[in-house]
């Protein structure tokens, strides 16, 4: 994951370096510069894998998908960058606990809240074989803090861990197309891979990522 994520910023910046501004859309919430705001939603397919103090692993199982929830704001400089602070609410309950090669059947719940800065380019139609289509390819990474809290559990009369919250780094990759519908707004279509830092929580700890697939809309301010 950290090979891919610097590969990323490496291509942003190329593409940064070789932007020609002339190229770009102009005259929409797209190609245009200024601040923007917006919302986003989707649903969510959430990995947790637990440890104890004696490293020994278990994964929550999840059999629903999760929804996670966010709001932004940012500054779009016309030349494909965006910048932008974020947001967000990611929560999933869990039902399963697979420890030892034996599933149980637990009620737990696992839900992250946090604040994210975002680094967009958008390619807009300059992009081989894209000229005639009305969408605008996106591709971005970010970094910020996330406060995830688990749910304790009990398994046949033992209390497995307790109800507990970590503060711990997080990131992201996403990539994914901007659609205009109006003069300043996008309806923004992506797929977002999140993570973060091991979380320690109670008495365990706790990997945490998950696989998101997310419709946005963002307007722009003029």
């Amino acid at each position: 994951m950290i090979r891919s994520i610097v590969c990323a910023v490496g291509m942003i910046f190329f593409l940064l370096s070789n932007a020609d501004a002339a190229s770009f859309l102009d005259g929409d919430g797209v190609g245009s510069s200024g601040e923007y705001g917006g919302l986003s939603l989707g649903v969510a397919r959430r990995n947790s894998t637990l440890s104890d103090r004696n490293g020994a692993a278990a994964n929550l199982v999840y059999t629903g998908v999760g929804v996670p929830v966010s709001a932004f704001i940012g500054h779009q400089f016309g030349v494909g960058l965006r910048i932008e602070g974020e947001l967000f609410y990611k929560g999933d309950s869990a039902d399963k606990l697979k420890y030892a090669g034996i599933t149980h059947t637990i009620d737990s719940s696992v839900w992250s809240l946090g604040a994210m800065g975002n680094l967009y380019y958008d390619f807009y139609h300059d992009l081989a074989g894209l000229k005639n289509l009305p969408v605008s390819p996106f591709v971005g990474l970010g970094v910020g803090v996330a406060s995830v809290s688990v749910s304790g559990v009990t398994v046949n009369g033992l209390r497995l861990w307790n109800d507990g919250q970590a503060m711990v780094l997080a990131y992201q990759a996403f990539a994914g197309i901007g659609i205009p519908v109006g003069k300043d707004i996008v309806l923004d279509v992506s797929y977002r891979y999140f993570g973060t830092s091991k979380a320690h929580p109670d008495q365990i700890a706790v990997d945490y990522t998950s696989n998101n697939f997310l419709l946005g809309v963002r307007y722009l301010f003029r």
